[in-house]
């Protein structure tokens, strides 16, 4: 068993671990042993991320594109050592960002001292500069350059000097898409545990595909890597025009696109970009923010709601509740067809952040929900009491914030709290899964 502390307002208040949320994974020894990252997904994560962990693993890394030489490395760092004729003729990258042109805000100016001068071939040429600290809610900043400069320490530089255009560019589409970041977060040990940073195997692990130079996917990623760099150019098409905000937005858009496209890229199939999307919207925005974990957002839903499949609003006008009602409908009805399907009631609490959904049996085709409940106070008051009651001591000193997941021979009732992060489309997949395991054991048991 895995168990990871959660932050609290109680438990900040009280400093007593009594208060504390603990979540718990189960996950075999020989799976840690074999893979010494899984402490770290498993933090996060579930059974699911660990599925598709292990797909990216057997991708090829990184590493094996990269030319023999030069090898990677950071740049210089300041001391009392002279610099090159070369390095004092450069300009000195000191930050930047992932998107838009080198600004000239973003240059210091060249060292008068040093103490550790890397291979100079580093400061030109085809390369993917990546900053060491990581940008709260996305990750690491990257680009691909040609321009000459320098830079300190705290870039890390990956040559890229006989490697295809195409494929130099398909590397850094995969790096700031989301699976990219989504890989490279579920197996660091240095982001999302105490100081945010990445050290360089964390990058050399990358998994990388290459589908060929006349691929659709790859010019559609190449397209829009190739625009990410140059949202404010003012060339036409591009947006010097508009107002930052306005970059901003297409800047998002573009990054979704190239989501999509390195999706197809990695043939991630729609469950696994449920789980990237959803660790993307609820779980990154969290990491190294307590007050987040304070303030999570909550799931829009009425305080009673019924209906069926049929009544859920799909495609991208459905609410996130609504995906993760279709989700588990969808999976839980295909045990049930041809004669049967599940009617739903779901009830939140107008005191309690807390929510409970009974599914009931009905026959295929039937109009309208089947569950004969009609006495919501009641629900109110059992959710209240639920949101309390699983609030359950673990040790004398440590209580878990537990899910309730009941299976009966007609019905099924989920119940837990009203956090975003637990009502989201991979939620409700793992949520069915474990229902479905349920069901087998009563029919086993009978």
């Amino acid at each position: 068993m895995y168990a990871t502390v959660r932050p609290s307002r109680s438990l900040k208040a009280s400093r007593a671990l009594a208060h504390a949320h603990l979540e718990r994974r189960w996950v075999s020894q020989h799976a840690l042993a074999n893979r010494d990252y899984l402490w770290k997904t498993y933090s996060w994560g579930n059974h699911h991320d660990e599925a598709l962990m292990a797909r990216l693993d057997a991708e090829e890394r990184l590493k094996e594109f990269l030319p023999d030489d030069p090898v990677p490395g950071f740049g210089y760092q300041r001391g009392p050592d002279r610099p090159s004729e070369r390095l004092r003729s450069l300009s000195s990258l000191k930050r930047f960002d992932y998107w838009g042109p080198l600004s000239p805000d973003w240059f210091e100016d060249s060292p008068i001292g040093v103490k550790r001068q890397p291979d100079e071939r580093l400061y030109d040429g085809q390369r993917i500069v990546i900053q060491r600290g990581v940008r709260s809610g996305f990750g690491p900043a990257a680009r691909l350059e040609t321009a000459a400069f320098a830079f300190r320490h705290t870039i890390y530089c990956l040559p890229l000097r006989s490697v295809p255009v195409w494929q130099a560019r398909t590397i850094l589409g995969t790096l700031l898409s989301a699976l990219g970041r989504y890989r490279l977060f579920m197996a660091s040990g240095s982001w999302g545990v105490w100081h945010d940073t990445f050290l360089a195997e964390d990058f050399l692990a990358l998994p990388v595909r290459m589908a060929g130079a006349q691929a659709g996917v790859t010019k559609r990623i190449s397209r829009v890597v190739g625009r990410l760099s140059g949202i404010n150019t003012g060339r036409p098409g591009n947006l010097l025009s508009y107002r930052d905000g306005s970059r901003k937005a297409v800047r998002d858009e573009l990054l979704l696109e190239l989501d999509d496209a390195v999706f197809d890229l990695f043939d991630v199939t729609e469950a696994e970009r449920d789980l990237v999307r959803d660790f993307m919207s609820h779980t990154l925005p969290l990491v190294g923010r307590q007050t987040a974990w304070y303030q999570q957002p909550t799931v829009e839903t009425s305080k009673h709601r019924r209906g069926t499949v049929k009544d859920l609003v799909s495609g991208s006008q459905a609410s996130q509740f609504d995906k993760y009602l279709s989700v588990f409908l969808q999976r839980w009805n295909r045990e049930l067809a041809p004669w049967g399907e599940f009617s739903w009631f779901a009830v939140a609490s107008p005191r309690v952040p807390f929510i409970a959904v009974v599914f009931d049996t009905q026959a295929s085709g039937v109009r309208g929900a089947g569950s004969g409940v009609t006495d919501h106070q009641s629900w109110w008051s059992a959710v209240e009491r639920l949101g309390k009651g699983l609030e359950r001591p673990v040790t004398v000193s440590i209580r878990a914030a537990g899910t309730l997941r009941s299976v009966s021979d007609r019905s099924i009732v989920i119940a837990k709290r009203n956090e975003a992060r637990l009502w989201t489309a991979s939620a409700a997949r793992e949520d069915a899964e474990a229902t479905i395991l349920q069901a087998i054991n009563l029919q086993s048991a009978q």
